[in-house]
């Protein structure tokens, strides 16, 4: 199926699985986003995955998935090693009042994100081009980190210890060898992991830093 026969009915049965509830608007933001990440695969190599339908799926839908830990209001995040958008600016769709930080040191895929931006017409959004490890949004600052399929979690979490603010979440999409990895690291407070829908070894684990003890 090309973009261009791509409907409202298609994205809404590819996300279903998904538990989303999306607008008309957010649907046509969508399906634009998915226009122009097709356009732009071929010479930046966004994704792996060509099929418009499988896109949705596995971007948008396990992207919107890990939302409902984003409550709709004002607020930081910041998505780490964003690639195409996910999950970070995917959830910018559901959540617009949020203040969005896509983290890409990779110009060409940072050029994409401004072009995207540009066609969906979102504001408070801002493409960071350099190395998360060398990027100082302020300690304390963030409300929310996302990451999906980085790696490197060992460092993501020591970073992102210092820059959530004390009620601040960290949100991973991984593997399950990785999220039981990942919880076992001394310091964070992890809440149970999510099974994603249609995913057999696939989660979002959801974890903040531990206070330190008292007395």
């Amino acid at each position: 199926m090309s973009t261009h026969t791509l409907s409202a009915s298609n994205i809404f049965s590819a996300l279903q699985p998904f538990g989303v509830s999306a607008t008309p608007e957010q649907i046509e933001a969508i399906r634009r986003y998915v226009s122009v990440l097709v356009l732009w695969n071929e010479r930046v190599g966004l994704t792996a995955i060509s099929d418009p339908v499988e896109i949705l799926t596995r971007h948008f839908g396990e992207s919107l998935f890990g939302a409902r830990h984003v409550p709709i209001g004002h607020s930081r995040l910041a998505d780490i090693g964003t690639g195409g958008g996910f999950p970070g600016l995917a959830i910018k769709i559901l959540r617009p009042e949020m203040e969005l930080f896509l983290v890409e040191s990779n110009k060409k895929k940072a050029a994409f994100l401004a072009e995207t931006i540009r066609v969906l017409d979102v504001n408070h959004v801002d493409i960071v081009t350099e190395r998360f490890e060398d990027w100082r949004p302020g300690e304390n600052s963030l409300d929310f980190i996302t990451s999906r399929a980085l790696g490197r979690y060992t460092f993501l979490m020591r970073w992102a210890a210092e820059m959530l603010k004390p009620s601040g979440k960290l949100i991973l999409w991984l593997g399950d060898d990785e999220g039981n990895r990942a919880q076992m690291k001394p310091g964070w407070r992890w809440d149970p992991p999510e099974r994603i829908p249609l995913s057999r070894r696939r989660q979002v684990l959801v974890g903040s830093p531990a206070k330190p003890s008292i007395g």
